[in-house]
Parts: C-alpha cells; structure tokens; sequence
C-alpha cells in the first residue's frame, strides 16, 4: 500500500476539519512512515493535495487541530511565525498544552526560538528530575547566565 493510500485509509473527513486517526507523536500531531522515517500526517497531505513545502518553512494549522490534514487548512509559514500564531491560540485557549495550568501572561515563558512554556508544568517536571540532575541543570542555567552578561558587557 502506497504512502498516500495509508494516509487516507486514516483520515475521517465527516467536516471542515479531515481527521487523521492513526498513530500520533505524543504531542497531537499525526504520523506516519514514510522511507522508514516518521513524517508529520499534515505535511505529507501538503505535499501529497498542493506542492512540496519550501525548505526553511513548516505547516502551521489554521485551524489549530494538530490532527487535522485538510490542505486547505494548512499553510507554510516560518517557525517564528508558527510560534506566534500559536502563542495566541495559547492564550485563546485559557489553559497550557498540558490543560492543568491556566494560559497567562505570568504563567507562559516564550522562548528565544518562538515557542511557548508553561512555567508551572516546567516547575513539576523539574521537580519530579532526581536531584543530581537538578543540580547539573543549576549549574547549566548559572553558566548560561554568566556567559549572557559577558557577551551583555562585551556589546556595551
């Protein structure tokens, strides 16, 4: 069976949004083999329905439904720009990806690379690490620091 006839062996398209049923990443999102490499289901309906996705961009949902594969839901965008996109929808959905935590300013770090962190869930898998690698990552955290206020006096 082909690549594409697996694909939508496993898609449910009863609305707007085509649901992929099969296996998932952990985190939402559908996958499947492709080569022997697991491949995001969205991207590979992209490239499968419109045309390849251009190198340096990924396929944000405009729909936000991480199982949903309808192409016409999809759209190559920066990971800057898919980050932004969904910090909002962080924030229209009132709770962190977890669902434990509530979504606000105080509680949502946005990191340098554009995504987004809970602080308290962050807080809990930190506490649930033994204790030696809380200490190395103490001291990771302090090194990164002190080198970030040399560079910091260095450009002043």
């Amino acid at each position: 069976m082909s690549v594409t006839e697996r694909l939508w062996s496993r898609v449910e398209q009863s609305g707007e949004c085509w649901e992929f049923t099969g296996a998932n990443n952990g985190t939402g999102y559908g996958v499947i083999s492709v080569n022997g490499r697991m491949v995001v289901a969205h991207r590979v309906a992209y490239e499968e329905m419109i045309t390849e996705v251009p190198a340096g961009l990924m396929i944000d949902h405009l729909c936000r439904n991480r199982r949903c594969v309808n192409p016409w839901h999809l759209e190559p965008v920066t990971n800057r720009e898919n980050a932004r996109r969904g910090a909002k929808s962080f924030d229209l959905t009132g709770a962190c990806m977890s669902g434990r935590h509530v979504a606000t300013p105080e509680n949502v770090r946005l990191r340098t690379d554009g995504r987004r962190r809970c602080i308290a869930c962050d807080r809990e898998r930190i506490a649930r690490m033994p204790e030696a690698m809380r200490t190395l990552m103490r001291a990771k955290n302090t090194e990164l620091k002190r080198k970030e206020r040399a560079r910091k006096r260095e450009n002043d």
